[in-house]
């Protein structure tokens, strides 16, 4: 039987995609369902490999924190854009069979926040984070924003990226407050706040009191449903999305990619989205 799978460290332990994905298989009564797979890294290189030669295994989603190394298992067998990131989030079959590697979080990053906030212009942004998820969102968002895109993070190696990508590049250890107060939008693509660590904010506590209230906050995480980053911006009154229609348009993406029929990406965010917070 032909099957999908989610891959990362756990993602038995709360990944959305498994959900999302078998709604659509259900509404359209495929015989197919996704399946997470929790893998350590020390297997994740065989696992890729059977998958490859399974041919029941038509694809699915790849999650932290694998999503760089798993480019690199299918010999980055990847779009361009993938390429330009250096980490996918879908894998599915290319025309030869093999496992072929696309990045929807980012497209999915963009289009959530223009639905949300509308299109913006010379706004100062800051970025937190460039792992997988935020090189994706950090590439979408200096393809329209690069003047006005600062990127954070701890790898000095991040310079590079951020040079290809037209932007400024910040080490984390060099955030002030004169930065956070003059950023128009400041999004987390960091884990800081997730499930495992909700106590925790992208920077330094004492920079919540100088965002200005006109700022706009994406936090691209979704579970908690509020991240501590939201909560206490939104107690200053300050207009805060989350991650959630991200997750839900990064997977209807994937889906529209790796799955069989329909091929309709609006009837598919549309099934994925509904009863969904």
């Amino acid at each position: 039987m032909k099957y999908a799978a989610i891959i990362g460290k756990n993602p038995s332990k709360g990944a959305r995609s498994p959900k999302l994905w078998n709604k659509v298989f259900s509404y359209y009564n495929h015989p197919i369902k996704m399946i997470p797979l929790d893998v350590e890294e020390k297997n994740l290189e065989n696992i890729i490999q059977k998958l490859e030669l399974d041919d029941n295994f038509i694809g699915g989603a790849i999650t932290n924190p694998y999503k760089e190394l798993v480019l690199k298992y299918i010999n980055n067998n990847c779009s361009d854009e993938a390429a330009k990131i250096g980490a996918i989030n879908c894998i599915y079959r290319d025309k030869d069979n093999k496992l072929f590697g696309i990045n929807t979080d980012g497209e999915a990053a963009l289009q959530s926040f223009e639905i949300h906030f509308g299109k913006i212009k010379n706004k100062n942004i800051l970025l937190f984070g460039l792992g997988g998820a935020g090189k994706a969102v950090s590439t979408y968002f200096a393809n329209k924003y690069s003047d006005n895109l600062v990127c954070v993070s701890r790898k000095s190696t991040d310079k590079e990226f951020c040079d290809k990508l037209n932007c400024k590049w910040l080490h984390r250890d060099l955030i002030n407050s004169n930065l956070v107060s003059q950023s128009s939008v400041i999004i987390n693509c960091t884990s800081l706040g997730s499930e495992f660590l909700k106590d925790q904010l992208p920077f330094n506590s004492k920079y919540i009191d100088v965002i200005k209230k006109n700022t706009l906050i994406f936090d691209i995480i979704y579970i908690p449903f509020e991240s501590k980053l939201i909560k206490e911006c939104k107690k200053k009154g300050i207009k805060c999305l989350n991650g959630s229609k991200m997750n839900i348009y990064q997977a209807a993406l994937a889906y529209f990619k790796s799955a069989p029929i329909p091929k309709n990406l609006n009837k598919i965010f549309d099934i994925m989205s509904n009863n969904e917070a």
